[in-house]
């Protein structure tokens, strides 16, 4: 089907299908379960869910089940799970990537659900109003990337309560702040609330791009977040200086 079903308990996208999430009416689509890519039925395969508007509710969403790849793209709409949004739920890679609109993952966000599967969540830019988990942002098993693409301005962090690695379980972090061109910061990448650490709760592997220089865990007794440092090149200092006198001239002048 080319869009989701205004209501339904249980959706299965496979067989490379690729969706989107009507905004036929405002009603948007409710389920009770979200699968993408699965291997039930005769629907069996990976599958592709595309969100640009309107509203999808939902129980719990899976994206990557039973051998099967998934991959969701929200570049806009309202995504409002209750239960949570697991990446790489059996055996197999599932990835989910932002850049507008809202996403609340419910209780979880986990990424790498399944000892013998990988997952990615991906947040680009700061066009995504917010994206929140009540409980815990989680690495539970086998591999788990977590990827943030800056943009001029930044990127739109993740607020939820406990940032947990995991044990036996490869973290990855990636930042890109190629695209970056304010001032030197610290700027936010998740905001939790309490300390819970697994195994030290540092990531096993960092990968830092562009003027990103260092990431650091900060935070008291109950606040805590996890920060990259950018420093623009040379270069883009200078030319924003360069603006900044320019404008000043036309001030004066």
């Amino acid at each position: 089907a080319d869009t989701l079903p205004p209501s339904d308990d249980w959706v299965f996208i496979g067989n490379g299908q690729t969706s989107k999430v009507p905004n036929v009416d405002g009603t948007g689509a409710v389920a009770q379960m979200v699968y993408v890519g699965h291997n039930y039925y005769d629907w069996a395969g990976p599958g592709q869910l595309t969100i640009s508007a309107g509203d999808l509710t939902a129980e719990r969403m899976c994206v990557g089940v039973q051998f099967n790849d998934g991959a969701v793209t929200q570049t806009g709409g309202v995504v409002t799970l209750s239960g949570e949004l697991a990446l790489g739920h059996e055996s197999n890679f599932g990835s989910y990537t932002i850049s507008g609109g809202s996403l609340d993952c419910g209780d979880h966000l986990l990424i790498s659900d399944a000892s013998t599967s990988s997952g990615l969540f991906h947040v680009v830019g700061s066009g995504a109003t917010s994206i929140t988990a009540s409980y815990q942002l989680a690495f539970r098993n086998g591999t788990g990337e977590l990827k943030f693409t800056l943009d001029a301005a930044g990127v739109t962090p993740i607020t939820t309560q406990r940032m947990n690695l995991g044990t036996g379980v490869a973290a990855i972090l990636t930042v890109d702040a190629s695209a970056y061109t304010g001032p030197e910061a610290d700027i936010v990448l998740v905001d939790y609330y309490h300390e819970s650490r697994w195994d030290g709760n540092v990531f096993d592997t960092v990968n830092l791009i562009g003027p990103a220089t260092s990431i650091d865990y900060q935070g008291g007794l109950e606040n805590h977040c996890l920060t990259v440092h950018v420093i623009p090149e040379p270069a883009t200092i200078i030319l924003l200086g360069l603006g900044s006198l320019a404008l000043l001239r036309r001030r004066r002048a």
